[in-house]
Parts: structure tokens; sequence; C-alpha cells
């Protein structure tokens, strides 16, 4: 078939478990169509009311549209619903061929999350209490991965949401530190050791300002879906006093 096909699936490649999707290019018979491998592929009139469906995956023909181009291009759209049995992150995989036998292979072309998109989420590990000093531990969470969350930010102060005057906490997942932000002035990195996702990394040198003190035993846990990170903090005798806890992702 000369054409274009699209199959959403997991790696390796498999049609027979993913959404997999092909566009008939034929002058005169272009028509979308659903593949099914070991059964029977059904074929949807483009813009018509047709539509095909199996475990994976519904096409519908009334919005697939196929339009050639003036610069020996073509632009395929297909109006898919997906259902339950293939969410989660998938591959998409695209193949095309000509009439004269050209072939384009079977290849990935990034992933596409399927089922409904959520916000990161966390669990602050360390409950209400008191004292100069105490180890705050925050567990952040992707749906997808622990890739996916760039920054981690735990912020105490009293009574707003204000990096002024602040023991401001953070960890940068693009560059792997703990940081210590000064609103008012210059921020303290702390690198942690390269790699090693899954271990515990921890800081090298500490760093204050002149509200608290993020000392060794810091750190950050990377697997996963989750990022936990550690801030090991002692206060400044002028930060004493009640303060409420912000986190932000």
């Amino acid at each position: 078939m000369s054409g274009v096909q699209l199959l959403l699936s997991g790696d390796p490649a498999n049609g027979a478990t993913g959404c997999y999707l092909a566009m008939q290019t034929v002058p005169g018979y272009e028509a979308a169509v659903l593949l099914n491998p070991g059964g029977t592929d059904v074929w949807v009139a483009l813009q018509s009311p047709q539509t095909a469906s199996n475990a994976y995956c519904k096409l519908y023909g009334e919005r697939s549209t196929f339009q050639r181009n003036v610069n020996n291009t073509i632009t395929v759209h297909f109006e898919v619903e997906f259902f339950a049995p293939l969410a989660g992150s998938k591959y998409r995989w695209v193949w095309a061929t000509d009439a004269g036998g050209g072939t384009y292979g079977m290849t990935a072309h990034g992933s596409w999350w399927i089922g409904q998109a959520t916000n990161p989420t966390y669990t602050l590990l360390t409950g209400a209490g008191s004292g100069m000093s105490s180890n705050f531990e925050l567990r952040a969470t992707d749906l997808e991965s622990w890739q996916n969350l760039d920054f981690v930010q735990f912020l105490l102060n009293y009574p707003g949401l204000t990096g002024a005057g602040a023991c401001y906490l953070a960890y940068s997942r693009p560059a792997n530190s703990i940081i210590l932000i000064d609103a008012e002035g210059s921020s303290g990195w702390l690198p942690l050791p390269p790699g090693n996702p899954g271990s515990f990394e921890q800081i090298a040198i500490p760093a204050s300002n002149s509200r608290c003190i993020v000392n060794l035993g810091s750190g950050v846990t990377r697997s996963g879906t989750d990022i936990t990170v550690k801030w090991n903090v002692a206060f400044q005798t002028a930060f004493a006093g009640q303060k409420h806890a912000w986190v932000l992702l």
C-alpha cells in the first residue's frame, strides 16, 4: 500500500498491541485505515461519518484528512480516540512508502502520553515540629518519570509566600544541585556527584545565609517517577519564631 503508517505502541514496535493507523494515498483511493495485524483491517472514507475501532483506539473518518502539497510532501491528519488498554507512555512509530517502491522504514519519533495529563505531586515526609535544626524531606512525583521534574522548591517563612527573608531551599534536576536561594543576594549552588540515579547523592560542602545553613547530609535520590530531596538544615538565631512551609514544583 502506498502511503503513510503511524503506530503508537511500546518499544519495540508491535502493531498487535498498539493503535496502528495508515493513510492510503493512491489518487482516487485515499482512505484512512485501522490496521489489525492478525485480523481484519478496516478502511474508513475520509471526511465521512464512518469509524473503525479495536481494543486500543477508534479512528474517525469525519475529521481525518490527507493533503498533497506543492513541494512533493503530504500532510496527514488522523482523528483518533484512545482506549484504556493503551494508557501510558507510547512511542510514535512512522513508516512511509511511495508508488515507486521507495520506503522510509518504521522509525520512532518521540513519545506520547495517552491518558489524563497530571501535574506533578509531592509528599512532605517531614511533619510539623520545632527546634533550631531539622531534616526536611520532600518527595516529588511525576506520572511518567523523575526526569520530567525540573525544580523542587521548599520555603520556610511567615506569614506569606515570599522568598524575601525566607529560608528558601531548592533542588535543580538539570544542574543536579541543591540550592540555598537568597532573594536579596547571591544563591548558594551545591553540586551533587554526577550520575548515580537510584542512590542517595550528598553535597560535599555546606552553604549558609542570614536565615539558615544547609549542612552536610543534604542530598537527593532520583528513581522511577520520584525525586526525593533531603535538606539537613540549621537555623540562624535571627530566624527564630513560627514559620509556614511552602512547596513549589
